[in-house]
């Protein structure tokens, strides 16, 4: 083997390698800004019904004066409302802050109290208002789909906010030691708990809605699209522009077309409203493909048409030959090859044809608010060749198509105009409207308007919140230091004696 050879082939391996190494490149990239995630956001928001129970642990402690028990601690927390929370993209990351303001938390606890040797049970009820917090979100890729990663989060509480009521019948001043010892305890505990509890319901909920982003949609029998992310989300500009691979495939294949995307650009300077998007000809070049294989590329039409001045039923079923092929030029061309099947019906008369024809139209449109204007300049059936037929000719079945086809053109153009255009695709999570596009090479440039549209989230789960290890009972700092004293003797010897007792400030050593 020549060295020339040799180092052909470790170039080859290296090309490979390097292809495979690079991973798959985006069919299509979209980005939103920091106003259309703002309300994708209050959307979200709107449909979260409920936040989740917070689940304390039970607790014994033992503050001097009496002995706490506490029992079945939970919280609950007031849902948001969208004014109590911003939202801002990180450039140059996948990352973006979410910053809640005034969030609201209502809790009840049994509490037994043990003085001495009387014990008494009470109810307790808590609430707790102007809590602030602050997370960072990140969007991670797993395989084609992102998950969520919250850190950094952060609580901002004050103590003179928290409120406790007890149903007791204790003496006032060991109630208020019992209250200020209670606001401590949870003063703490509450910011430990949210810390630990924003991150879990902040990703569970994002992923909720992550998880309405499709991944493979059947849009024809047999004939599907796939939806998958090639890499995080970068936010460029005050863009969070995210690059996916879309494409078409036949329902039961999931493997890409064996050809690649073009390069498309990283975010468009230009636009300055909610939505910007490239969409390559790959995609519709792979879905067109798909369709044909899947053989749903079907065209039926039965129409009358009158020849001098007789009438005639005409009926044509056509399917795809070959994969029609598509080009981006000043418009979007299509060239193919079909199979048709032409029938005609005059009096007991039923003369039938099929017949290949390679084909050609020339599709213009442009798009404005939600709906897409197209118009067919040319629409052409040429190299007509009969393969069977009866009492037929192939000039006579060109000519009469060729005719059904200019007919066809000018209805399918005027019934356009009349219904104002075609509505653009759906999207799962918003529409699209008020939409400037442009054709540059293999991929169309669009730029536009997003309005959130979300479905109800059943978002009710449960947190229970457990202290690290070892973690220390909060200790009560700079208070009054209280002694117990017995002041009288028992009233009788008898079985019940009653003893009356007060509580004395200690005196400083």
């Amino acid at each position: 083997v020549s060295t020339q050879s040799t180092w052909g082939m470790y170039l080859l391996l290296f090309l490979i390698l390097g292809i495979y190494a690079l991973g798959p490149k985006p069919s299509l990239r979209a980005g939103i800004n920091d106003d259309m995630l703002a309300q994708l956001k209050d959307a979200a928001i709107k449909q979260v019904k409920k936040m989740p129970d917070v689940e304390m642990p039970d607790f014994e402690k033992d503050i001097g004066v009496a002995k706490i028990t506490a029992k079945n601690i939970t919280m609950s927390i007031k849902p948001f409302q969208p004014n109590q929370f911003s939202i801002g993209l990180i450039p140059k990351s996948s990352d973006f802050w979410l910053n809640g303001t005034g969030m609201a938390l209502n809790g009840t606890m049994l509490l037994s109290i043990k003085v001495l040797f009387v014990t008494v049970d009470c109810k307790a009820y808590m609430n707790v208002s102007g809590a602030n917090f602050s997370a960072r979100v990140s969007l991670l890729q797993n395989g084609s789909k992102l998950e969520v990663n919250v850190t950094q989060v952060e609580i901002e509480l004050d103590a003179d906010l928290i409120g406790i009521e007890l149903e007791c019948n204790i003496a006032k001043s060991i109630l208020d030691y019992i209250i200020k010892f209670l606001k401590t305890y949870f003063f703490e505990n509450i910011k430990t708990a949210m810390s630990q509890m924003m991150p879990a319901s902040i990703s569970e909920f994002v992923n909720l809605v992550l998880g309405d982003l499709p991944d493979d949609v059947i849009i024809l029998p047999g004939l599907g699209v796939k939806f998958g992310f090639t890499d995080p989300p970068e936010v460029i500009s005050g863009y969070m522009m995210a690059p996916l691979l879309i494409f078409g495939h036949v329902v039961g294949n999931n493997k890409p077309p064996p050809y690649y995307p073009p390069d498309l650009p990283r975010y468009n300077a230009t636009c300055t409203k909610g939505l910007q998007l490239f969409l390559s000809d790959y995609i519709i070049r792979s879905v067109m493909e798909a369709a044909h294989q899947a053989k749903v590329m079907k065209f039926e039409m039965k129409t009358e048409v009158s020849v001098f001045g007789k009438k005639f039923d005409l009926a044509i079923a056509c399917n795809t030959n070959t994969t029609p092929v598509i080009e981006f030029n000043a418009n979007i061309q299509f060239t193919g090859s079909i199979y048709c099947v032409l029938e005609a019906r005059y009096d007991k008369y039923r003369p039938y044809v099929g017949f290949l024809a390679n084909t050609g139209a020339v599709l213009n449109e442009h798009v404005a608010k939600s709906k897409i204007y197209p118009s067919i300049e040319s629409l052409v059936i040429k190299d007509l060749k009969v393969i069977w037929g009866k009492e037929w000719n192939a000039n006579i079945v060109l000519f009469v198509l060729n005719a059904i086809i200019n007919v066809l053109r000018s209805y399918v153009n005027i019934e356009l105009e009349k219904k104002g255009g075609i509505p653009l695709p759906a999207f799962p999570l918003f529409d699209i409207s008020d939409v400037e596009q442009t054709l540059i090479g293999r991929y169309i440039s669009l730029c536009g308007t997003l309005k959130p549209k979300l479905r109800d989230y059943h978002y009710t789960p449960r947190f229970t919140y457990r202290p690290p290890p070892n973690y220390p009972l909060i200790q009560i700092s700079s208070t009054e230091k209280l002694s117990l004293i017995h002041i009288s003797e028992p009233t009788r010897p008898e079985r019940i004696s009653y003893a009356v007792f007060c509580l004395k400030k200690k005196k400083k050593q």
